[in-house]
């Protein structure tokens, strides 16, 4: 026959209860902490600068279906590439409110106090005054335009220079993946778009060409797609081991979710749905959250990307003292604690159908 048992919850077993919750309010604490307080990184009286250096492709094989890159990318200069870092610098220093709802409301920062320039060479010409030789690179060669060409490392590893001080960026031209690119740790691939940097001020095609390098450069940083939608994607991005704490997430989902956000479709305030996000897919690409911008300024603090920047010494002299899993901040080093109410004795009522099998 069945027995009833009532079980009274002994006050080690309430001990026991209280301090896992303890433990996991604590360890949750601390992790928003960690992200809330990335953006107490950004120092707007020593911005960043990072150097990047330009690379074009030709094909070697005569194929038609290529002309109209290789007729572009021969038409690259170095003032092209000018260009281009000054359009990249204007977006960062002139930032917009987001497009969607952020909850709890942030901060609006309108200067990301990050900048681009053009990596150079200094030298001195026959006449005996100092000129500046960009690092801007040509090459002929078939893997650029081959199927696939675009996520493969072949370009980074056989031409990138300078790598262990500059992003590099490559012009390719993969036909599979026509206006796209993907940024990396320390470079990134851009795949067939059409290289006029002078019209990217003033024509809506190029100036999304614009917002696909300056998105595909922020990735370089750490950051991943901002919604949850487009972390699908965003795994090829991950950066190194080590480049943010242990289980602090990266791609900040702050802005209310935006279904139908994939592709260049119009932001809130250009009559459609989509968030303004750099980190995002739409047609504006004018917005960072505090904690975007502060990714920037750790991953250089921490030690991963100071090697990019003008002023590396300066970084690495002020480099953030770490634990393996979490930086020591004086900010997150006592996170507050929530109390804790401990409900007064209780009796567990426990109900459990026991069956014998019968002799």
């Amino acid at each position: 026959m069945p027995f009833l048992y009532y079980i009274k919850l002994s006050p080690f077993l309430l001990f026991v209860f209280c301090m896992l919750a303890a433990n996991r309010i604590q360890a949750q604490e601390k992790k928003v902490a960690i992200e809330e307080n990335l953006a107490s990184y950004i120092t707007p009286k020593h911005p960043i600068t990072f150097k990047l250096n330009f690379h074009f492709y030709r094909p070697n094989t005569s194929n038609p279906k290529y002309n109209t890159y290789d007729d572009l990318y021969k038409r690259a200069t170095a003032a092209d590439c000018d260009t281009l870092v000054k359009i990249l610098n204007k977006k960062m220093a002139q930032l917009h409110p987001p497009d969607l709802p952020v909850s709890p409301p942030v901060r609006v920062y309108t200067n990301s106090y990050v900048r681009y320039v053009l990596a150079a060479d200094e030298a001195i010409d026959s006449l005996g005054k100092k000129i500046k030789i960009p690092h801007v690179y040509f090459h002929n060669s078939d893997e650029a335009f081959t199927e696939g060409s675009l996520f493969s490392r072949y370009l980074y590893e056989h031409d990138a220079v300078n790598p262990e001080s500059e992003i590099n960026l490559f012009f390719m031209a993969d036909l599979s993946y026509k206006g796209v690119g993907m940024g990396n740790y320390g470079f990134v691939m851009i795949s067939c778009i059409e290289w006029q940097p002078t019209l990217w001020t003033n024509n809506a095609q190029h100036i999304l060409d614009a917002n696909l390098i300056l998105h595909e450069l922020t990735h370089t940083a750490g950051l991943l797609h901002h919604t949850d939608l487009d972390d699908m994607c965003a795994r090829i991005n991950i950066p190194p081991d080590g480049f943010y704490p242990k289980n602090v997430r990266i791609d900040y989902t702050i802005e209310t979710h935006c279904p139908g956000c994939w592709g260049n479709v119009p932001s809130k305030s250009q009559g459609g749905v989509a968030s303004n996000n750099i980190m995002g897919y739409n047609n504006d690409r004018t917005y960072l959250s505090p904690n975007q911008i502060g990714s920037f300024f750790y991953s250089v603090y921490s030690g991963i990307n100071a090697k990019f920047t003008t002023t590396p010494k300066y970084f690495l002299q002020k480099k953030i003292k770490q634990k393996k899993e979490t930086p020591k901040n004086p900010a997150l080093a006592n996170p507050p604690s929530t109390p804790i109410t401990l409900p007064k004795p209780v009796q567990l009522k426990m109900e459990r159908q026991i069956v014998l099998p019968k002799e």
